[in-house]
């Protein structure tokens, strides 16, 4: 289903998922087998979770978690890709080494010294580790995953494993990808290849749209194979005629898809769709923008002869594209420079997602946990411990006091709450320092070296496993796209 914008394809993926479960759950009960939907983020997860009834015959979950509850099991083809992954990484280094030029710097040279020497005691220690699983961040002689190992790990086993390509179908005989134009063309061609698998029967369905791709990983359109059936949706049921005539013009140099309004249905029968008004300023991408913004407002309230598009509280929502100027205007404008303008495009894409390995640890745990913490969820907090960190491990916890440990635990939480919450002068640095000195969770290795390049890894455990802030909701009648 390739569809535009207010078309409902969510809504469509929700009436799919829930017509899979009346024709054929019982069929899919009796045989154990469910239905899974793929997204890619939990927040969008969380909401078709939700729409779905929380259903246990539904999946749902981000494409990372879908890809690593598939692989878990196969904990011997896991140790061969990680230690072949660990050759191609020290091959990498060494290469770069050998083209070092005049303007490399010694900061560089000693870091990938470094590096290379670690990769290498890991190369000799991944037979002995006892099992892998998926974290925030890569510490394979620990036994664990990071996010792009998954997203790697699991098209290997898909294209090189029949047997996974079975049994992935015979777990998941109904596969409903969600945003599809934001899913890595690996994964898309892997899920194609399981449906091209002789003897196996899946559907797989996909439902997005390549012109809102955000993420420049992403496939954008998914090309249909002769068999598959193409579901078509022009209609727009969120746009008034002339926002959609702005947009259909817009989209029109970019492919055939032209939308149409939709009929909107209202307690005395169908509604007309209102005309509204959309006017496009064509500006500078440079650092004008603000200035160019309060002309904009200035326009606006001239042309429409209301002065609350000048008030800057309320009445007018901005709706801001993911740039330098919503980074500046919220206080980072330098630290979204440094990893996304100054950094390689495959960083960049990690730093928009949430999913680059200086973000993970406060996109998985620290937020989450102040938040839970300051609203008074324990349960919650313990959760999020339990799954992240190896503190309250059982073999961790073999020979410790258990009482001192979570009451160093509970000081540590509040500390972590604190810091992020800016009720105390902790800097962003110092809380990471006293998370990894602490042990509460395994950072990737590129984030400890630069918290402290000399010091030592914390103690060995023998085993381990977007903050949101609600304001009061408005409704204006003024947007401003950016």
């Amino acid at each position: 289903m390739k569809a535009g914008a207010g078309s409902g394809k969510t809504t469509s993926l929700i009436k799919g998922l829930s017509s899979v479960i009346r024709i054929h759950g019982e069929r899919l009960k009796k045989s154990r087998q469910r239905i899974a939907c793929i997204t890619y983020t939990e927040i969008a997860a969380g909401e078709i979770w939700r729409d779905v009834g929380s259903d246990p015959m539904v999946h749902v979950s981000t494409i990372h978690s879908f890809m690593w509850l598939l692989a878990k099991p196969f904990q011997k083809d896991i140790r061969a890709w990680v230690f072949t992954r660990i050759r191609e990484k020290i091959e990498t280094l060494e290469q770069k080494q050998g083209t070092y030029g005049s303007r490399v710097q010694q900061r560089t040279k000693d870091k990938d010294a470094r590096d290379l020497e670690r990769l290498r005691r890991q190369s000799g220690r991944i037979a002995s580790v006892r099992g892998f699983r998926y974290r925030t961040g890569s510490d394979y002689v620990k036994g664990i995953l990071g996010h792009d190992d998954i997203l790697r790990l699991v098209p290997y086993l898909i294209a090189e494993r029949p047997l996974f390509r079975t049994l992935l179908a015979r777990q998941f005989p109904f596969v409903f990808v969600d945003e599809s134009q934001d899913t890595t063309a690996e994964v898309i061609e892997a899920l194609k290849l399981v449906e091209r698998e002789p003897g196996v029967s899946l559907c797989l369905g996909f439902f997005g749209d390549p012109m809102q791709r955000i993420y420049a990983t992403g496939s954008g359109l998914v090309d249909a194979s002769p068999n598959w059936a193409d579901i078509p949706k022009p209609e727009n049921f969120r746009c008034s005629t002339k926002v959609l005539n702005l947009a259909n013009a817009i989209r029109r140099g970019g492919d055939d898809l032209i939308q149409v309004s939709g009929e909107r249905l209202g307690p005395e029968g169908i509604m007309p769709t209102p005309e509204g008004s959309a006017h496009l300023f064509i500006l500078p991408a440079d650092d004008t923008r603000d200035a160019n913004l309060l002309r904009v407002r200035d326009w606006m309230a001239a042309r429409t002869d209301d002065n609350e598009w000048r008030n800057e509280h309320d009445q007018v929502k901005l709706l801001v594209i993911v740039h330098q100027m919503a980074a500046k205007r919220l206080g980072f404008g330098e630290l979204y420079a440094a990893l996304n303008s100054k950094a390689p495009a495959a960083f960049k894409d990690g730093f928009l997602d949430g999913s680059a390995w200086p973000l993970l640890p406060f996109v998985k745990f620290l937020i989450p946990v102040a938040v839970a913490h300051n609203e008074g969820r324990q349960l919650e907090v313990m959760r999020l411990i339990r799954e992240y960190s190896p503190v309250l491990e059982k073999e961790s916890l073999l020979g410790a006091n258990v009482a001192e440990r979570l009451r160093v635990l509970s000081d540590l939480v509040a500390s972590i709450a604190d810091a992020i919450a800016g009720t105390s002068n902790a800097t962003i640095g110092e809380l990471l320092k006293k998370v990894h000195a602490s042990g509460l969770l395994i950072l990737d290795h590129q984030l400890a070296s630069y918290l402290d390049p000399n010091a030592p890894p914390p103690p060995r455990q023998p085993r381990r496993r977007t903050m949101m802030t609600t304001k009061k909701t408005m409704t204006p009648r003024r947007k401003l796209l950016l």
